[in-house]
């Protein structure tokens, strides 16, 4: 599996059930959010052509790996993710938390889009890792024959309480 690491600081925090001690995913609104870090580029990612299925749509094998520092596990974080202004295609993004895949519900960004998803509280003190991966459909933009690569711009927030 092909992947990207960065690094950036985090916020989250809103009742969900918990995954390994940590509060499960969900997405909040943009407004609510406060303290965003700088903006980590990370990509190209390559999908495998094996990847698109013959309806059309791929979900990509290939990953990117964020990390972020937690400064406390009451601390709320949340993840921005934007669509780089130059795809020429929807995409939609999903955060994986462990064994967990949080997909941004309904929420195909297109080029210059962002959408705020919630990684929750629970966080110890330190650096953490999350995955994000893409899906798109053949037929949009300039996916003709599937998704050949994505990249994503990815900052954290932390949510007030």
């Amino acid at each position: 599996m092909n992947s990207a690491t960065a690094e950036g600081d985090d916020a989250g925090n809103v009742p969900r059930p918990r995954v390994g001690g940590v509060v499960a995913p969900g997405v909040i609104a943009p407004g609510a959010l406060r303290a965003v870090t700088s903006v980590t580029h990370l990509g190209p990612i390559s999908c495998p052509a094996s990847d698109t299925s013959a309806d059309g749509r791929t979900v990509c094998s290939n990953t990117a790996a964020y990390a972020f520092n937690s400064d406390a596990p009451d601390i709320i974080y949340a993840l921005k993710v934007q669509a780089p202004a130059a795809h020429c295609a929807p995409v939609v993004y999903s955060v994986i938390v462990g064994n967990r895949t949080s997909v941004l519900p309904n929420r195909a960004l297109n080029g210059g889009e962002s959408q705020f998803i919630e990684l929750g509280s629970g966080w110890s003190r330190g650096r953490h890792q999350v995955r994000i991966g893409a899906m798109a459909q053949s037929g949009q933009g300039c996916n003709t024959r599937g998704l050949n690569s994505w990249s994503v711009d990815v900052s954290t927030a932390i949510v007030p309480r």
